[in-house]
């Protein structure tokens, strides 16, 4: 007869094994686990995240939507389970999952950023935009979000509102370990302006 291991033990040796790599293994365990306790959140959610990390994005949602059905205000999770929506393809529920956590969190620049990223990958350009302006008049100086938006400016042909906004990025943080690749950028972009 087999020696049968407390839940709770096999979860974190799945963690072990996740962690030192062993992910075939880890996943065994987390699955053993669920056979015997199908309804357990965390267990989902370090699966989901193991499978996120390896980019099973597909077994990843079925994990995280347990995870976050049971733990519904923990915004890292959500996030989580928005961006392996999205990689999915499940573009509109991925959206609703990302506004829900700005809703709560309306200054969460990470949150901004993916969904800026995946309303652009649409097609909703101006929507997008819209995403990272509503977080700068939050929190003005958010070095992610001031990067990201001239980054979707320029991609939009909107240049000379891109190079200003970089000017503004540089002028906020002056000894930003990119200022120069931020700089080359600027100039190109003044470049293709006066190009046209």
């Amino acid at each position: 007869d087999a020696v049968r291991l407390d839940p709770r033990l096999r979860r974190a040796y799945a963690r072990m094994l996740d962690d030192a790599g062993r992910t075939d293994d880890a996943r065994s365990e987390y699955e053993a686990v669920l056979a015997e306790m199908p309804r357990a959140a965390t267990v989902h959610q370090d699966l989901g995240r193991m499978l996120f990390r390896q980019g099973d994005f597909a077994q990843a949602v079925e994990h995280l939507q347990q995870a976050a059905a049971a733990q519904p205000r923990d915004p890292v999770l959500q996030q989580e389970l928005a961006y392996a929506l999205d990689r999915t393809g499940d573009n509109e529920r991925a959206e609703e999952v990302y506004r829900e956590i700005l809703r709560a969190a309306p200054a969460a620049a990470v949150t901004r950023q993916y969904l800026a990223d995946s309303l652009y990958r649409q097609g909703k350009k101006e929507e997008a935009i819209e995403v990272l302006q509503e977080g700068l008049a939050r929190r003005p100086n958010t070095p992610l979000l001031q990067r990201q938006l001239p980054r979707l400016l320029a991609l939009s042909g909107r240049d000379r509102e891109a190079a200003a906004a970089y000017r503004g990025y540089l002028q906020s943080a002056p000894g930003a370990p990119d200022a120069r690749e931020v700089a080359a950028r600027i100039a190109a972009l003044e470049g293709r302006g006066k190009a046209e």
